[in-house]
């Protein structure tokens, strides 16, 4: 039984792997691939985005001493972004607001009061500033 399992799967991923092939045999048209990203036509980087829209807000909820919200800061500083920094340490309120946010560490980084990203990669800036940007792209902060 299981010899017959493993032998179905084997020929079930084979049509899977050659199925254009086999409908090209039968006269049919070939299945697309799922478009990737390059094929969806051309993107706009940040620093484009950044050059023609109003940027959004961005607020940050960091601590001094935490090694990510400094990852954060430069990355900010050196690309030219515009933020807003509450220590949540020595601000009660601001931790408060961290929290309301659904923030539990740090750092929580709000765009636009939209889009809120819990800890630090730079890709997640990019695509929440890019997304708020370019859903309205006329709307100041």
């Amino acid at each position: 039984m299981n010899k017959l399992i493993v032998a179905l799967l084997v020929v079930i991923g084979l049509l899977m792997q050659f199925r254009n092939d086999i409908r090209g045999m039968m006269g049919l048209a070939p299945i697309p691939a799922h478009p990737t990203a390059a094929d969806t036509g051309p993107r706009l980087s940040l620093q484009e985005a950044l050059e023609q829209y109003d940027q959004p807000e961005v607020v940050m909820y960091a601590t001094p001493s935490c090694p990510y919200c400094q990852k954060a800061r430069r990355y900010m500083d050196r690309n030219g972004i515009s933020y807003r920094e509450y220590n949540v340490n020595t601000s009660s309120r601001a931790a408060s607001e961290m929290r309301a946010w659904g923030g539990r560490g740090v750092p929580t980084i709000v765009v636009a009061n939209q889009e809120v990203l819990k800890g630090w990669h730079h890709r997640s800036l990019e695509q929440a500033l890019l997304k708020v940007m370019l859903a309205d792209p006329g709307q100041t902060p």
